[in-house]
């Protein structure tokens, strides 16, 4: 994925996260918490325990339906990660061999269980950020993190690394169309990719340094000084409780250990 296409998404998100729907109006601080404690938690699950982690994929689906996001957004902002989560998940199968039980004719290792838990704990823990930046502006969200005495380098890297997407963006676009210029080809060739990417980072280089020229003859100084906007009202303490509360307590119940333990009981 290249930085243009970076940008596009990123746009995408940011014109969905302008919405009126019940969960955009909810405080930033309060989404950023929750979203905080759903990934806490899920982290926190054994890779030996995979089916306890189903109940969790409730978290998102309910955040989609009340926040009206399409779910083919988050999908297909979910698609560059899998490979990496795959690769991770397959060194389990390799690293932890030993049989935990016997399916039928299959003996199932401990491999096999992490696996499937690395796997579902990536797709949880991504989608719940997807959400919050397809629901929150990012602005807020630097704020909210702000607000929660988060480092202040870490705020102001993070809000120039997502401002200044679409200005490399642009860079690498203009170097694309000299490119094509010049060589008549549509992509470059793989023995001209060094001497690109070594321009791009002096370009790059250069237009920083333009750039903070122009932000400090308008008084840029580092720092994150804004944080939450007003208090939480009720609607923002319910919204945190109606997560949190539930997430606790599903961490501790496994839910889809009941239901198949009650299925089992009604067919027999």
């Amino acid at each position: 994925m290249n930085l243009e296409t970076a940008a596009l998404r990123l746009r995408g998100l940011e014109t969905c996260a302008l919405g009126g729907s019940v969960i955009h109006r909810r405080s930033a601080g309060v989404k950023l918490a929750a979203a905080l404690v759903f990934i806490v938690l899920t982290v926190s699950f054994p890779n030996m325990k995979p089916s306890a982690l189903c109940a969790f994929f409730l978290y998102p689906a309910a955040l989609l339906a009340l926040s009206a996001v399409p779910p083919s957004l988050i999908a297909a902002r979910l698609l560059p990660a899998l490979p990496f989560v795959l690769l991770g998940a397959a060194g389990n199968l390799y690293a932890l061999r030993s049989p935990v039980f016997v399916w039928g004719n299959f003996a199932v290792s401990a491999g096999m269980l992490g696996a499937v838990s690395i796997f579902l704990k990536a797709l949880l823990t991504v989608s719940a950020a997807l959400i919050l930046a397809a629901t929150t502006p990012f602005t807020r969200i630097i704020s909210a993190l702000a607000y929660f005495r988060a480092p202040n380098i870490f705020c102001l890297q993070l809000a120039l690394t997502y401002r200044y997407i679409g200005v490399l963006s642009g860079e690498a676009s203009r170097m694309l169309v000299s490119y094509r210029l010049r060589s008549r080809r549509r992509r470059p060739e793989i023995r001209h990719a060094g001497m690109f990417l070594g321009r791009f980072l002096l370009r790059s280089f250069d237009r920083a340094g333009r750039v903070y020229s122009a932000m400090k003859c308008r008084g840029f100084e580092a720092g994150i000084r804004h944080g939450v906007s007003g208090p939480w009202n009720a609607g923002d303490w319910f919204f945190l409780a109606a997560c949190v509360l539930p997430l606790a307590a599903l961490r501790f119940f496994n839910l889809s250990a009941f239901l198949g333990s009650a299925l089992r009981k009604l067919a027999a």
